[in-house]
């Protein structure tokens, strides 16, 4: 009898081994294993989706080529860049600065752009370091940002017209 009791012990262990704890059949089916990978094939498509939402950035694309008068409002500088780069909109300063390709172009042209403020020990400057003219909110006939293709800031009169700096999701 002694020797079989080894004999047993080592065949159970073996038939203990067979059986995959993570499997529970149903009908024929493996309830848990089914269950696991539709989970996890649930969290993968949510994360591919989610993915594709991340905020988009945008880069400078170019310079309308119509000048337009920067005390008219925003919407025909956001219309002249719409027009001439589709899908793109007037850019902020940031986005200029930020942008990693810059766009071939006439160095001499210079472009109205939003700007893009921030807090310094003298007060509020453009992100490009000027002042941050805006021709009074696009409406009146002081000063605005206006920049070229190789990125250099300038501050002009309202009273001239500039094509517009436009920028696109990328």
């Amino acid at each position: 009898m002694k020797s079989l009791l080894p004999l047993t012990l080592i065949l159970m262990s073996t038939s203990a081994l067979a059986v995959d704890p993570i499997d529970q059949y149903q009908g024929g089916q493996i309830v848990i294993l089914k269950a696991q990978v539709t989970a996890l094939q649930s969290q993968i498509d949510t994360l591919v989706a989610t993915a594709g939402e991340a905020e988009k950035t945008f880069q400078f694309v170019g310079i309308s080529s119509m000048p337009l008068d920067g005390n008219k409002g925003m919407r025909p500088l956001h219309e002249a860049c719409a027009a001439e780069f589709p899908g793109s909109r007037m850019c902020f300063s940031e986005e200029i600065v930020n942008t990693v390709e810059y766009p071939a172009g006439d160095l001499s042209a210079y472009g109205f752009v939003h700007p893009t403020f921030v807090a310094d020990g003298a007060g509020l400057r453009d992100i490009s370091g000027r002042y941050p003219g805006s021709c009074d909110g696009w409406s009146g006939n002081g000063t605005g940002l206006v920049v070229n293709v190789n990125g250099s800031f300038l501050n002009e009169s309202c009273l001239y017209q500039y094509p517009v700096a436009c920028c696109s999701a990328q």
